[in-house]
């Protein structure tokens, strides 16, 4: 903190500083002693932002299962008690431990959802050793998941057949992904006719189907992972889960370790997923689409451009924001009216601070419309801005309601910060009257 009381945002000598621009991101300014990066290397960060670093899960580079603390990019706590607030942000700080090196000229749109679909594949199909040229691999549904364990098998040259319910999957799994077969799950003519024949099975269908189907079309000592996030339980016939030695698995993305190997290898091997990319303020749109299945096969955020308010007429009514101690100013859009003239270039101008509160491992939303920023006066401690802006308007409201500045206390449940701002408010003459129940 720095001794005028504002919240700096520190690069420690392990962080790395990141601009986000499609939350793939790229490296702006790194601490001295981090040495896999340097400042200007485009990199990328997954679904959690820290652990342990000392269970025996984090010594074998598998963070995503620490028996300790994993800490998830989007709202968690971090041992420094700050809140993750994950990518849809302009800036994130994060141990050099978990980001990773996006191959040079691989483009940043791409390479985001491969931290998510691509490395919650990746792992399962790598740590049963999917990557045997000439095996067969059955992929069920054709979502995010699935489309990225159809680009991996193939890249592993594998004989890859499509699973999906729809018969519009068809042209897509063939053509668009380069899948070897397409099966209609619904076909109990063409599930038959694959009966014991599949090595590996990745299982991404979200909807409620059986395992046993699938469990009849492996091999002695196959193995389905099942990746899907679903809520209902899948049914499951024993006899089928023990015989012939097939094994169901799990898989929830990945460590350090198979996420930097699956970058390099999408780079080697010039694997991009199917995305659409779209501005953040369509976000609430993209969510409806996605729940309903309208996607081929993930949207992007275009984070970098959507905040750009000199290119945005949408954006010419909003604030953009940043922390003290980041090298760049806060911009104004040109709708904006200006609170007090005089203080275009003050430091704390529609409170351009108040993105400080912001430390390791938080990502840092932004934009706001002009109208909720509010001017700080130039000698209030900053630090401190955030307990009035919460705590004190729930009392001052009261106040107001009630009988205007004259309200004298003479009950208050709790001594928490609202009730120590309950009391800071009064006169001296007043709080005399105060007793806390």
């Amino acid at each position: 903190m720095h001794i005028s009381g504002k919240f700096i945002w520190t690069v420690g000598s392990e962080d790395v500083s990141l601009k986000l621009t499609h939350c793939g991101v790229c490296c702006s300014d790194v601490g001295g002693n981090v040495e896999r990066f340097k400042a200007g290397d485009h990199v990328a960060v997954g679904s959690y932002v820290n652990s342990c670093r000392d269970c025996e899960e984090c010594n074998e580079g598998l963070e995503v299962y620490c028996s300790k603390k994993l800490v998830p990019t989007f709202n968690s706590i971090d041992e420094d008690g700050t809140v993750t607030k994950g990518g849809f942000s302009s800036f994130i700080l994060v141990h050099q431990r978990y980001c990773f090196k996006i191959p040079d000229n691989y483009p940043l749109a791409f390479a985001a959802p491969l931290l998510c679909a691509g490395i919650s594949v990746y792992t399962p199909m790598m740590h049963h050793k999917m990557n045997q040229p000439g095996k067969h691999l059955g992929v069920v549904g054709l979502g995010g998941l699935g489309h990225m364990a159809v680009l991996f098998g193939k890249a592993f040259g594998l004989h890859v057949t499509v699973f999906s319910t729809s018969a519009s999957k068809k042209e897509e799994a063939l053509n668009l992904l380069g899948a070897d077969n397409f099966v209609l799950s619904n076909d109990e003519h063409q599930m038959k006719s694959l009966t014991r024949s599949l090595d590996f099975i990745v299982d991404s269908a979200s909807g409620d189907h059986s395992f046993d189907q699938y469990l009849a079309l492996l091999k002695t000592k196959g193995i389905l992972p099942w990746l899907a996030i679903q809520m209902k339980s899948k049914s499951l016939l024993i006899p089928f889960y023990l015989v012939r030695m097939r094994s169901i698995g799990g898989s929830w993305t990945g460590g350090t370790r198979h996420t930097q190997e699956m970058l390099n290898f999408c780079g080697v091997h010039k694997i991009y997923p199917q995305i659409e990319i779209i501005s953040i303020q369509y976000t609430y749109e993209a969510f409806e689409r996605m729940m309903n299945n309208d996607v081929k096969y993930r949207f992007v955020i275009d984070i970098e451009n959507s905040l750009n308010i000199d290119n945005s007429t949408s954006l010419k009514s909003l604030v953009t924001m940043r922390p003290v101690g980041l090298d760049g100013d806060a911009k104004i859009g040109s709708n904006v009216t200006p609170l007090d003239p005089s203080s275009v270039d003050s430091e704390v101008w529609y409170g351009k601070q108040s993105g400080k509160y912001l430390s390791k491992r938080r990502g840092n939303s932004t934009v706001y419309s002009q109208l909720y920023p509010f001017e700080c006066l130039f000698n209030y401690t900053l630090g401190i801005i955030h307990h009035v802006r919460i705590d004190g308007i729930n009392i001052i409201n009261q106040h107001f309601q009630r009988s205007k500045n004259s309200a004298i206390i003479k009950g208050l449940d709790g001594w928490s910060e609202i009730g120590y701002q309950s009391i800071d408010g009064k006169s001296e003459a007043d709080r005399k009257y105060i007793f806390v129940i």
